[in-house]
């Protein structure tokens, strides 16, 4: 990545950036890049301590499932850097939830194929739910910012948002655009899946989320909470998590 930053915000912005990626999908291995599918998605890599996953949208993984069932030779995309992604042929489903809307994919790959990317270490067990007036950041890929040229993948427009949580239930986290306070809407079709970490006064931040649906910057924004994620990868819900902490 660019080492030269605006102001400590793009460092921040940059530095969340390396811990997700965009999803797409081809029909083949050789097909242009004009043919990319799907808005793109977004998924989070994440090294749970025993293993190393993308963790995306459930929808993001049935549409590529649809897709592949009607193209056997279609490739998964994950840009790991720009105009170099990914390539995947059959990738390997740990877990996943409709209901949730979040899925698990196993992420075999060489620490050279990273590039600008690194995998976000989770620290503590279980994974923290976040409170009514936390603030979260949100980084991802939105469609609208995307960027192709005829033979390759160019380029991938990341996106970032900074909200304060309305509401938490044991299945969704809620930021609600309260008191007009969003400026620069924009669509953000294609980051579902993106990362959503809650900020601290001191220490990193912690990851708490994944955006799986919303339609612009300015309004509703609905979370998966991440304490689904247990450290085997597979999906369960935390004895306990099922009382609600919200507003009305």
């Amino acid at each position: 990545m660019n080492n030269t930053f605006r102001s400590p915000q793009d460092a921040f912005e940059n530095h969340l950036a390396q811990f997700c990626a965009p999803i797409g999908w081809l029909p083949s291995l050789d097909a242009p890049s004009l043919k990319l599918k799907c808005k793109t998605g977004t998924c989070a890599l994440i090294d749970t301590g025993e293993i190393r996953v993308f963790v995306t949208c459930d929808h993001v993984w049935t549409q590529w499932r649809k897709y592949k069932d009607k193209h056997s030779k279609a490739v998964l995309l994950i840009g790991l850097d720009d105009g170099v992604p990914l390539i995947l042929t059959d990738p390997e489903l740990v877990d996943s939830n409709r209901d949730w809307d979040i899925a698990v994919i196993k992420a075999e790959i060489s620490p050279h194929q990273l590039r600008t990317k690194a995998f976000w270490q989770i620290d503590e067990w279980p994974i923290t739910q976040p409170k009514v007036g936390d603030v979260v950041a949100i980084t991802g890929f939105s469609a609208n910012v995307r960027t192709l040229s005829s033979g390759s993948i160019t380029g991938w427009g990341i996106a970032f948002l900074g909200r304060g949580v309305s509401s938490v239930r044991s299945d969704k986290i809620i930021l609600a655009p309260e008191n007009n306070d969003r400026e620069n809407s924009f669509p953000i079709g294609g980051m579902s899946g993106s990362p959503a970490y809650l900020l601290k006064e001191k220490g990193k931040p912690a990851l708490v989320g994944f955006l799986y649906e919303g339609n612009t910057s300015d309004n509703f924004i609905f979370l998966t909470p991440a304490h689904f994620l247990q450290p085997n990868g597979k999906l369960n819900e935390p004895p306990g998590a099922c009382q609600p902490s919200e507003t009305d």
